[in-house]
């Protein structure tokens, strides 16, 4: 049995957490700062990083967490791009994580929380298109899966590109590893070879996986062992490291950035339709 609460993290925001005292894991979700993923702890194990200092400013960004990004990931070229001979703007990683989502649905028996963020004027303003995003957090004694639905309630097709952005704490090492051959160094803005390991005794580290060969990042952090795995909707991820702030970010990304404008790798789903996804949070010891 699972326990879903309305409480107050310890900034004051309030939050919902799901728990199991069984297995001592739990989860807390903030939906008034965009649905952000603030805490997961499977089996006593705290796995995200939190600036908590960042997290106390409204008018920041928060660093940490499981941010979501929609309907853009990463940063559009002059944060515009055009519909219908029209421009818009979106900051870095969407919409998505600046507005409150609201909870619709909660089953304490299966430890399920479903949040929804349904279009606005203000929205509007910024993706000129209708939507209903439904998230379905589900907890596990040892994994965290995220269901998602990306409706589209427009009378035309709407484009997007959608991810998220998982800040992992390092407890004291981590190494990444990835099947792939290819990826583009954002730091130098480089396509070179993947390396072997992510990170490589650099200061900071910065890829965008191009050619993953499995839907899965593996991450090694000494104490215990992660898996993001995820469905095939996502087939880049970009991992981002910096030593000082003891994080590594595990990006699970749909499109490569800037693809509204592109049209890379964009999504499109028709006017009543829904695309159905998924990623999921696994701990291995």
């Amino acid at each position: 049995m699972y326990k879903i609460e309305r409480v107050h993290d310890k900034y004051g925001y309030p939050v919902y957490r799901i728990c199991s005292e069984e297995t001592d894991s739990a989860a807390e979700i903030n939906d008034q700062r965009g649905g952000i993923l603030t805490q997961l702890s499977l089996q006593g194990q705290q796995l995200l990083h939190l600036d908590g200092e960042i997290y106390k400013d409204k008018t920041k960004y928060i660093r940490g967490g499981v941010p979501i990004l929609f309907p853009c990931t990463g940063k559009l070229s002059e944060d515009t791009y055009m519909v219908d001979g029209e421009k818009y703007h979106l900051p870095i990683h969407g919409l998505a994580r600046n507005f409150p989502w609201k909870l619709t649905e909660k089953n304490e028996e299966r430890g399920e929380l479903v949040l929804e963020l349904n279009s606005t004027e203000e929205t509007l303003k910024q993706y000129p298109f209708e939507f209903c995003l439904r998230f379905t957090y589900i907890l596990r004694k040892d994994s965290l899966k995220i269901l998602q639905e990306y409706k589209n309630l427009s009378g035309k097709a709407m484009p997007f590109s959608a991810g998220f952005h998982p800040y992992f704490k390092i407890p004291e090492q981590v190494s990444v590893h990835i099947h792939a051959s290819q990826a583009l160094n954002t730091i130098s803005n480089e396509t070179v070879n993947c390396p072997d390991k992510i990170p490589d005794g650099e200061a900071e580290a910065g890829y965008l996986v191009l050619d993953n060969q499995e839907s899965v990042i593996r991450a090694d952090f000494g104490e215990y062992k992660l898996t993001l795995s995820f469905d095939e909707v996502f087939p880049y991820q970009l991992i981002w490291y910096v030593k000082a702030e003891k994080f590594i970010c595990l990006e699970p990304w749909t499109g490569k950035p800037d693809a509204l404008n592109t049209k890379e790798n964009l999504l499109w789903v028709q006017p009543g339709e829904t695309l159905n996804t998924w990623i999921e949070i696994k701990l291995e010891k």
